[in-house]
């Protein structure tokens, strides 16, 4: 019994130590899209007409005073952020992110650039600008530039990926949680926005 449930819990664990992911391959400025579970790529079905609800959908326009409160309210929360944290709160913000960018594995698998213009000299200082800009970047990059004076657009053909563990997502979400004191954080952000949201539940 007891190596039964050892096994469950194993089978429960494992996905959080495999790598997941995802990647996007753009191949004459046509883009496809992929799901990495574990390095094994699955492609995502893209649907090219839009449903009835996205056509008819539209962002509703707020009303002047509705901007402002929520200018105030956003300034207010700010400000108490800000006191919160003794006046570091950028620097806090900047550290976590640093953490959470150094858990992503982001990596350019191929990055293919065809310039071409309807005019040919300006072809030729696009792609004179796109050797400098190519210079400097990192030799990691397989970038390959081409000047076509033929064509009339220009076509980019690119596949990067982006993968992560989730245990390590896990563990910095819980690290974070805890240095930023998010629950207050939380509770700063319901106060300052309440007054806002009751108004808006009795319009």
């Amino acid at each position: 019994m007891l190596l039964v449930l050892l096994i469950i819990v194993s089978l429960l664990i494992l996905p959080l130590f495999l790598p997941v992911g995802g990647e996007v391959i753009c191949e004459h400025n046509k883009h496809r899209f992929r799901i990495i579970i574990g390095g094994i790529r699955f492609p995502v079905p893209t649907s090219t007409r839009k449903t009835a609800e996205r056509k008819q959908k539209i962002r509703k326009s707020r009303s002047i005073p509705e901007t402002i409160e929520q200018f105030h309210a956003s300034r207010e929360t700010f400000f108490r952020l800000w006191e919160y944290y003794d006046g570091k709160l950028f620097s806090k913000l900047f550290r976590t992110f640093q953490r959470f960018r150094r858990t992503l594995h982001v990596r350019v698998h191929q990055l293919e650039i065809i310039i071409g213009t309807p005019d040919p000299a300006m072809t030729g200082m696009l792609y004179g600008a796109a050797c400098s800009a190519a210079a400097a970047l990192p030799k990691s990059i397989p970038i390959i530039l081409i000047s076509d004076f033929v064509k009339n657009e220009s076509v980019l053909n690119y596949r990067i990926s982006l993968t992560l563990l989730p245990i390590r997502i896990l563990f910095e979400l819980i690290r974070t949680t805890i240095n930023l004191r998010l629950w207050a954080v939380w509770r700063i952000v319901r106060e300052s926005w309440s007054p806002l949201q009751a108004r808006r539940q009795h319009v």
